[in-house]
């Protein structure tokens, strides 16, 4: 390895002494010290960790005819462009070294395909590079750049159906690739629709995330096709994916720009989690594009994602855009910011289920703030200012809770502020649709819209934080429970029922304060009693007969049913006539 390495220099430096000849090069050593020496002539540098390291006196010649320290010196890379000797000991290796063009003026996706391809540690100097076609990344790459200036400028002939400028393949799991830009340039260069992957117009981003445990961090986008950058993962050649996956993805700093702008609709975010779950996205900002960030439709969900910001999200004329697209559940999500999206600001879709946010921040959106349209969904510190901004004061919703197509539940947002900086919202709360809808608002301030609410059932709650803690307290609401013979076969008769619930998020609480039992009929076993909604996990009840024995009670909520069996202590049914149940419990909701 180090006569490869030498040799070439030696040539490339003149030098032609006795020591430096082919037939004739000392015989090579690495020294107690680590000095890395050929004889007494020439001294290569020092091995520090398995590494070589140029030290002040390493890479001279010393005897007669010394060069001196040769480290500024330089030879010329595979394009022509010279790099000193210092650099290409002391660094990874470069892109250049691949053939790569930091002049912009040939085509550099070979030299960056092969440089990805080696497995070894890769950087890339500033510089514009061409990049003609995709960069294929087949193996486990570590790239690194030099930062915004180290530019792959994407230059498929214009006309041609869009190819992503990077493509990460399945195999390359494990996969670094930091600190560059990417101009995909479909704002000029007018690409056609893409037909790899069947056409799937996700293909279309410019950047493609498709295999595991891989980081994107320091990375910018801009005037891409369709996403700046997408995790996902296609089943092989065709159009379907692989749900799920890639998994353990890492995406950190990124910066995007005007995405979206060559897909008809005009729908491409800076970021599409399209397939991926387990993944995470920290700080990113997008200016401009179709869509800040997508978790979307068939997406594996159950990421973190933080500290995102959405400026001027645009908005096709036949299609509504948001800065941020939910569309996949099971995820966590904290410290949004949305600034003048020509349409809405954030929509959590009816399969965004068991989502958590905090600290959300809507400013002058020119549509609604905040759509939800999926249950179990739990937001803390929602800011919705100016909704509607440029358009008729008192047009525009803050907030909407979409019940048109199914039952919402257990929708809880805890801090909510309704701002007219800009613009006064139409409501500050607003129902849609007539399907059922349960949950809460508390510490509510809606002053910022022309009126508070609209439409919302007796079971959504919507609370100041000056009655809060009586909401917390009581606001029982009372239901009439069906009471049935839990023996298959057997009946009760006659039962009369009186009971109450109240719930806060996805906490239950019920009162049974009397189960009457007037005529047991056939019934001798334990009985069973409904329950306002489902319960998550299996849970136990504890209660009393007050009327005519005393003794004591037990049961169980079944996990996922809305039913609650009861007995006596020792087994015995409860079904006896003139006896009265009592008791209380406590769930948690599915």
């Amino acid at each position: 390895m180090i006569k490869s390495i030498l040799l070439p220099l030696a040539a490339a430096l003149g030098l032609h002494s006795v020591a430096i000849a082919h037939e004739a090069l000392p015989p090579g050593e690495i020294r107690t010290n680590g000095d890395i020496a050929f004889d007494k002539e020439l001294k290569l540098g020092k091995l520090e960790s398995n590494k070589i390291a140029i030290t002040p006196d390493a890479l001279q010649i010393f005897g007669s005819g010394s060069t001196g320290d040769i480290r500024a010196k330089s030879t010329p890379g595979a394009t022509g462009t010279s790099r000193r000797l210092q650099d290409r000991f002391a660094e990874r290796p470069s892109v250049i070294d691949y053939g790569a063009d930091p002049t912009g003026a040939a085509d550099s996706t070979a030299a960056f395909t092969a440089a990805l391809a080696s497995e070894s540690p890769v950087s890339a100097p500033c510089g514009t590079f061409r990049i003609d076609s995709t960069v294929e990344v087949t193996k486990r790459a570590d790239f690194r750049g030099a930062g915004t200036c180290t530019l792959l400028r994407f230059e498929l002939p214009t006309g041609l159906p869009v190819l992503p400028a990077i493509d990460i393949k399945s195999t390359a799991a494990g996969s670094s690739l930091q600190s560059f830009r990417v101009d995909h340039q479909a704002h000029v260069r007018f690409y056609k629709p893409n037909t790899i992957y069947g056409g799937n117009t996700i293909a279309s981003s410019a950047i493609l995330v498709q295999s595991d445990d891989t980081s994107l961090s320091q990375v910018t986008v801009d005037n891409a096709y369709d996403n700046g950058i997408a995790v996902v993962r296609f089943a092989g050649k065709g159009f379907e994916f692989t749900p799920g996956s890639p998994k353990r993805y890492s995406l950190k700093t990124i910066r995007t720009s005007y995405c979206g702008v060559g897909s008809t609709p005009k729908a491409g975010a800076g970021i599409d989690v399209g397939t991926g779950s387990y993944g995470t996205v920290d700080d990113l900002v997008d200016i401009g594009s179709y869509g800040a960030f997508i978790l979307d439709v068939g997406g594996g969900g159950q990421g973190a994602f933080s500290n995102m910001t959405g400026i001027s999200t645009k908005a096709d004329p036949n299609y509504h855009s948001y800065t941020f697209y939910v569309g996949s559940g099971n995820s966590t999500f904290t410290n949004l910011y949305s600034q003048e999206a020509e349409h809405s600001a954030l929509w959590l879709d009816g399969f965004a289920g068991r989502t958590t946010m905090s600290n959300i921040i809507i400013k002058a959106p020119k549509s609604v703030g905040v759509q939800i349209k999926a249950g179990d969904t739990t937001i803390s510190n929602l800011i919705v200012n100016s909704a509607g901004y440029t358009r008729s004061p008192g047009s525009v919703d803050a907030v909407q809770l979409d019940s048109t197509a199914n039952k919402l539940s257990n929708v809880l947002i805890n801090g909510l502020s309704v701002q007219n900086e800009f613009s006064t919202a139409r409501y500050g709360i607003n129902r849609l649709g007539s399907g059922p809808l349960t949950g809460a608002v508390v510490n509510a301030t809606l002053s910022g819209a022309a009126t508070a609410t609209n439409n919302l059932p007796d079971t959504f709650a919507v609370v100041d934080g000056a009655v809060l803690s009586s909401v917390l307290t009581g606001a029982w609401t009372s239901y009439t429970p069906t009471v049935a013979c839990a023996t298959r076969g057997q009946f009760l008769t006659k039962v009369a029922t009186a009971a109450q619930f109240r719930r806060v998020g996805k906490t239950v609480s019920v009162n049974l304060s009397a189960i009457s039992i007037m005529d047991r009929g056939t019934c001798t076993g334990a009985i069973n009693v409904s329950l306002p909604s489902n319960a998550a996990t299996r849970t136990t009840f504890s209660g009393q007969e007050t009327s005519v024995s005393g003794v004591a009670l037990v049961g169980v909520i079944f996990e996922e049913t809305s039913n609650l069996q009861i007995k006596h202590t020792d087994g015995t049914t409860p079904a006896v006539n003139g006896y009265v149940l009592t008791g209380r419990t406590e769930y948690q909701a599915q």
